[in-house]
């Protein structure tokens, strides 16, 4: 599970001595645990539900990153930068992003491949 998968690295991190990564890990945590406790009932959120907590914070993060570098704060916006990073490593890649690494032959190779693969029957 991802609450998990989080818990974990804050140990992993502890240990190694990642103050950066320690402390965003704890925000995704208390971000979290805000959310399973905001309504009448405590509630354990499923992993799409984390997922949702997590975009939220890295799109307050992204609204920070810009309004920093507008009025010339190098240092926060490279804080924001890292947390972004922190938090973006638990989100699943889209499609989009997988996509538009890829050169356009790979690209088009791959969905040849898929084609192929698709006309031909499942069993033979």
């Amino acid at each position: 599970m991802l609450r998990d998968d989080i818990n974990n690295a804050i140990k992993e991190a502890m240990k190694s001595g990642q103050a950066r990564r320690v402390s965003t890990l704890r925000m995704v945590n208390a971000a979290i645990l805000q959310r399973e406790t905001s309504g009448a009932e405590r509630l354990k959120l499923s992993d799409a539900e984390i997922l949702d907590v997590m975009g939220k914070m890295i799109k307050q993060r992204q609204e920070s990153l810009d309004i920093y570098d507008k009025a010339g704060r190098a240092e926060l916006a490279a804080q924001e930068r890292e947390e972004i990073a922190i938090i973006s490593a638990y989100l699943p890649k889209r499609m989009s992003d997988i996509c538009f690494g890829m050169k356009p032959e790979m690209i088009a190779i791959s969905s040849r491949s898929c084609a192929a693969s698709s006309a031909r029957p499942a069993f033979s």
